[in-house]
């Protein structure tokens, strides 16, 4: 189910308030290039009732009447504000104010004078600039105010969503939708499909910041991923910005992007591309239900990580190797979170396969994983990994290994074959489920050719 998203916009000479919801507004990342920055003289804050501009420094709280300047092209910031750390990304040479908020509703506003913002916004926001109105939630966007021959114009290039704006306070709603460029200026309104190079430009804006958020360029050697090159990790989240940017509705493209971001600690980031997937087949619902129970455990969200667990695993784990190294899933991670204490009980698995008396090359056989307890009752909901051996193949999956849950009867099957002649067939098998001990085993199936 599609869930409408909209963009309003009021626009006027020289101001463009962003108004959005609830909570601290931070200036959480300063980005020189593609390093992040701690403290700089390039960004400057003009606090209410100071004459004298001062250094910024990054994580520093905002308040009303604080102004940012930054007159180097080669500088980005990150300003987060709401429940939700909605991210807008300025970048150099811009000048912005923050502005009072709405009391009752704990709403903070931005009055961007000069550059550009990309915004990334789960909660409403509205952004107005003379005498024409817009918001935006659960979206992403981009503004910009430039001047030009002593006239400003403001441009908005809306990625995902709707976009509603009056041209006037008397005039009627006019929409614009998702993949679409406005331009405001003196001379009029002109509508067009957003350019290439808006695209380009944006991705590179969202993924600067990424990157310096994400620890690689401070230590190569201790980062999330140990010796991953900054440029490669920049190109790689950039590329996968440009096409979420260009291809909202792409499921593929969110799951990558978002695995990308999850691989370099940048959960947030993930959790928006991941609740904005709508409709999944169920092996992408399985990957993105994974990857969301991973985001939240690094963000140390343990009872939403086990939430998001479990319903990856109700999907059957439908995802195997190729899901595993694409994605970067790690279901053993967020395993260890299961609760302690509880009495680790044995698992008695058997297996047993369909196979006939003489088997042929490429022949498909079954392989049927039974879980009880020494009681010999069965055990359902019991996570099954069944990893097969050359020459053994998985049908219907991509990929040597398999993930899924035992049905109410204990059992999980998988559909098998050998891809060439060979008298020992085997698998490996892990079976678990919290309170029972974890059963590991090989298992080979002999095979009369």
């Amino acid at each position: 189910m599609n869930h409408p998203r909209f963009v309003s916009i009021t626009l006027f000479p020289l101001l463009l308030f962003v108004t959005l919801c609830n909570g601290d507004v931070v200036l959480s990342t300063i980005v020189k290039g593609t390093d992040p920055v701690s403290q700089t003289s390039d960004v400057t804050i003009l606090s209410l009732g100071s004459t004298q501009p001062m250094p910024c420094s990054a994580k520093m709280k905002l308040n009303v009447g604080d102004e940012l300047q930054c007159a180097v092209e080669d500088i980005a910031v990150e300003v987060t504000c709401g429940e939700r750390s909605e991210s807008f990304r300025f970048s150099a040479p811009f000048r912005m104010l923050v502005t009072p908020g709405d009391n009752d509703t704990g709403k903070c506003t931005f009055d961007l004078r000069a550059g550009s913002a990309d915004v990334i916004a789960e909660s409403p926001t509205s952004i107005t600039a003379g005498g024409v109105t817009m918001g935006s939630e659960s979206t992403m966007y981009g503004v910009s105010v430039t001047r030009e021959n002593d006239q400003t114009q403001i441009a908005l290039s809306v990625y995902e969503g709707k976009v509603s704006f009056r041209s006037s306070p008397s005039a009627k709603p006019d929409f614009v939708e998702d993949g679409k460029k406005v331009l405001f200026a003196a001379a009029g309104l002109k509508r067009m499909d957003i350019p290439r190079e808006d695209y380009s430009r944006a991705a590179q804006a969202y993924a600067r910041i990424d990157l310096a958020k994400s620890g690689v360029a401070i230590d190569l050697d201790h980062g999330p991923v140990a010796g991953e090159s900054p440029r490669d990790v920049f190109r790689a989240l950039a590329h996968q910005y440009a096409q979420v940017l260009s291809n909202p509705e792409d499921v593929e493209v969110r799951l990558a992007l978002a695995a990308t971001q999850n691989k370099y600690n940048l959960s947030r980031g993930a959790l928006y591309n991941l609740r904005r997937i709508e409709e999944p087949d169920r092996r992408s619902a399985s990957v993105r239900d994974f990857l969301t129970a991973s985001a939240y455990l690094k963000l140390n969200k343990k009872d939403d990580a086990l939430h998001w667990y479990k319903m990856a695993m109700k999907n059957d784990g439908l995802i195997g190797e190729v899901e595993i190294q694409k994605y970067h899933i790690a279901p053993d991670e967020i395993k260890r979170l299961l609760p302690e204490g509880q009495a680790d009980a044995p698992l008695i698995v058997n297996v047993g396969t369909t196979t006939p008396r003489e088997f042929r090359a490429d022949q498909v056989a079954t392989l049927i994983v039974s879980v009880s307890t020494t009681k010999k009752e069965p055990v359902g909901d019991a996570e099954v990994i069944i990893k097969g051996e050359p020459p053994v193949e998985l049908v219907g999956i991509r990929g040597a290994t398999i993930l899924g849950k035992t049905n109410a009867k204990g059992e999980f099957a998988v559909s098998w074959r050998c891809k060439r002649r060979s008298e020992n067939c085997s698998f490996n098998i892990r079976v678990s489920k919290p309170g029972f001990s974890t059963n590991t085993q090989k298992r080979a199936v002999s095979v009369r050719w």
